[in-house]
């Protein structure tokens, strides 16, 4: 079960912010984005998978993607940093009788 050490609702997903504080502060060796527009788009996708430190593994999900695999076996391994586009994505996973561990959610 991977460890999620923060959500972050934000539009601009992976920056220089989220790299440079976001994911040493938090101790976080992975990040997940959730959203479905980016997951079907493999060019932005793409340039947003660049966008992170080489040591930081990223995986991009869609909303239903997401859901699936937390039930599957709850992300994997490791310390993730979730970050979602809109407060209003964040919702759909979350209150899809998805039962997340405790988490510091930051806007």
């Amino acid at each position: 079960m991977a460890n999620i050490v923060l959500c972050r609702i934000d539009s601009r997903l992976i920056h220089g912010q989220v790299v440079t504080k976001w994911v040493g502060q938090s101790q976080a060796n992975r990040i997940a984005v959730v959203s479905d527009e980016l997951d079907a788009d493999p060019f932005m996708k793409n340039i947003y998978l660049m966008a992170a430190p080489p040591n930081i593994k990223v995986d991009c999900y869609s909303n239903q993607s997401f859901a699936a695999s937390w039930k599957e076996n709850q992300l994997g391994d490791g310390s993730v940093l979730v970050l979602f586009p809109l407060s209003r994505r964040f919702r759909r996973p979350y209150s899809s009788d998805l039962m997340f561990p405790p988490f510091r959610l930051v806007a």
